[in-house]
């Protein structure tokens, strides 16, 4: 494959440096491979999709497979850009547009559940309010982006719970520390 007369792609398991533009968009110094054969053995496949610097794919890419699913059990996915088998191991990820950010729950009119309403909707729903059953999310799937805003928000309210919790106590000791200090002097009489 060439573009503006400069090698792009190798096959038979080399690859070449970019020189130039593609599409306006400097690619010097890259290097791109696309299928390798073996030329010892003949057919088979030594290395497939080898891509340094920046890339661009205008539609999608699968990885791992070859098909590019439009549904994924009741999921429609056919927005999707990437669709990826067996797994992604990456160092960092960073979700853009995450603008409904948990913090709604230090809100003076959030209504936050007292343990004993959490508990009580524990019992009859089987799941935490405000979170998917596992049934939903095994028909729909999980959305990553809400699940760790639902998370976010139960780790929140559990800090209200645990810091009213430590003001109950702290209370309690005060009162404990009174009828201490009025017994004794009952006792002193």
């Amino acid at each position: 494959l060439y573009h503006a007369g400069v090698a792009c792609i190798g096959a038979g398991g080399s690859y070449s440096k970019l020189a130039g533009t593609i599409d306006n968009t400097p690619v010097t110094g890259a290097v791109a491979a696309v299928i390798g054969i073996d030329e010892q053995v003949g057919t088979a496949q030594s290395w497939a999709g080898y891509f340094e610097g920046k890339g661009h794919f205008s539609d999608k890419v699968a990885i791992g497979t070859k098909a590019i699913p439009t549904m994924s059990g009741a999921i429609d996915v056919s927005n999707y850009k990437l669709f990826v088998k067996g797994g992604i191991l990456t160092e960092n990820i960073t979700i853009d547009n995450c603008v409904n950010w948990a913090d709604y729950v230090f809100e003076e009119d959030y209504d936050l559940k007292s343990l004993e309403e959490v508990e009580a909707y524990i019992d009859s729903e089987g799941h935490l309010p405000n979170t998917p059953t596992a049934a939903e999310i095994a028909e729909s799937g999980l959305v990553v982006k809400e699940v760790i805003v639902m998370q976010q928000e139960k780790i929140e309210e559990l800090f209200l719970h645990a810091i009213a919790l430590k003001k109950d106590k702290e209370a309690l000791k005060d009162r404990v520390a009174e009828m201490e200090r009025r017994l004794l002097a009952l006792e002193n009489r």
